[in-house]
């Protein structure tokens, strides 16, 4: 009778194992399949939010004004669809512009007009910083480049007409022909200026550093203007830049759909003492003209300054010279903000760590192998986001939130294994202490 009690005993608790057992598997499964849509929420959510708001296809908000401007808001950009190749070993130089800012300045160095894809890669770069007009210039010989400017120069909805000129050895501004600010910089020479790079309006070539405004006319000079030149180049409405423009004929230049522009514009015949611009843009009805341009419409602005044109075009959607993917920020680590995105993306993939950790060990597989899968994982979704933020003209596509994405995904997987781990050493010495 006891051996059959003892027996019977035994197959109870052999049932009582087998039916934790199924309890425990039957947990796990819950767990694993929770586990599997908790990280499919959060795979979506880190898309919508690195994604938001998805205006991938976006109106390019640089239009024509009835007062004859071209006026740029966010986003808007306008760019010669070719290099001009008319800049070459400058030994002097001006550039006009006449403009009305709706600007602040204030979050970024915007551009307003520039001869460059990048900081690092450019010719020169005009733009806005707060009440100021700033130059970047880069010249021969040169490591760093030359900053020129003069702060109240733009004032919000004024009307005015900017000169920087260099003469072999002098920089000076001019605001509506007073001179504002001058520089002795030495001779100068730009042979070393890249013929690559586009002229680009209103924004830098990659579609970012937005300037709000209006430019009614832009001529560049490969000469200083003399002052009583300079007079003329005032912001009312009806001052002209110096030198008389020279309109085209009605065979002009035609933007190819593959956005090659052929120098086919008819010109006068040059001479020694022809002073014109060698770019000239009036953003006036009767200097444009409908064309296409990466197989969508646009509208392009007669170059004309003597040479071969370097035609402006605008497209109906926001569409950047250059898209920037993966860009680097050489001063992320100088601004308390960039040190906040950074913490940010650290935190914000630290999670997903975590759950493909808890996902992939609960799958059997090892702890080594989960956690290459895990980063490789994060690496992955972060490079997928980021890609897609170069058709966003609102988001900026950077290898700094890449790497930092990538990081906070291996911080949350290693944080996971190392947890687990302790909780399996500490259950081990519980159950040990329970047995003896």
């Amino acid at each position: 009778m006891r051996r059959h009690a003892h027996r019977e005993s035994d197959h109870g608790k052999i049932r009582g194992g087998k039916g934790a057992l199924f309890n425990i598997k039957h947990h796990l499964e819950r767990i694993r399949s929770n586990c599997r849509l908790v990280l499919l929420g959060y795979l979506l959510l880190i898309f919508v939010i690195g994604l938001w708001p998805f205006t991938f296809r976006q109106i390019n908000n640089a239009t024509l004004t009835p007062d004859k401007g071209l006026r740029f808001e966010r986003p808007g950009t306008a760019y010669t669809s070719i290099p001009s190749g008319k800049l070459r070993d400058l030994t002097a130089f001006t550039i006009a512009i006449r403009l009305a800012t709706d600007s602040s300045g204030l979050s970024s160095f915007e551009k307003i007009f520039s001869y460059a894809v990048t900081q690092q890669e450019a010719n020169f770069i005009l733009g806005q910083w707060k009440d100021g007009l700033g130059m970047h210039l880069r010249a021969d010989g040169k490591s760093q480049e030359i900053h020129f400017g003069a702060d109240g120069v733009l004032r919000k909805d004024a009307r005015i007409g900017c000169v920087i000129s260099y003469n072999g050895n002098t920089l000076r501004l001019y605001e509506n022909g007073t001179i504002r600010k001058t520089r002795d910089v030495g001779a100068l020479r730009f042979k070393a200026w890249e013929d690559s790079y586009p002229l680009v309006m209103g924004t830098d070539a990659h579609g970012h550093s937005q300037w709000r405004g209006t430019i009614y006319e832009i001529a560049i000079y490969d000469r200083a203007l003399a002052p009583e030149e300079v007079q003329g180049c005032k912001g009312p409405a009806d001052a002209k830049v110096a030198g008389d423009p020279w309109p085209g004929g009605s065979e002009r230049n035609k933007i190819e759909a593959d956005g090659r522009q052929p120098a086919t514009g008819h010109r006068k015949s040059e001479a020694a003492e022809d002073t014109r611009p060698v770019i000239h843009y009036v953003f006036a009805p009767e200097n444009t003209y409908a064309t296409e341009f990466r197989g969508g419409k646009a509208l392009a602005v007669r170059d004309l300054g003597r040479g071969a044109a370097a035609d402006l075009v605008v497209p109906d959607y926001f569409m950047p010279y250059q898209r920037a993917y993966l860009g680097w920020q050489n001063d992320w680590m100088q601004s308390t903000s960039n040190w906040l995105d950074v913490a940010v993306n650290i935190l914000g993939f630290m999670p997903l760590g975590v759950l493909l950790m808890r996902w992939l060990t609960g799958r059997g597989m090892s702890a080594v192998m989960a956690l290459c899968m895990a980063v490789s994982a994060g690496f992955v979704v972060s490079f997928g986001v980021e890609y897609l933020q170069a058709f966003l003209p609102s988001r900026d596509s950077s290898l700094r939130d890449l790497i930092t994405n990538s990081a906070g995904t291996l911080i949350g997987s290693i944080g996971y294994w190392g947890i687990g781990k302790w909780g399996i050493r500490k259950n081990v010495y519980s159950a040990g202490a329970i047995s003896r």
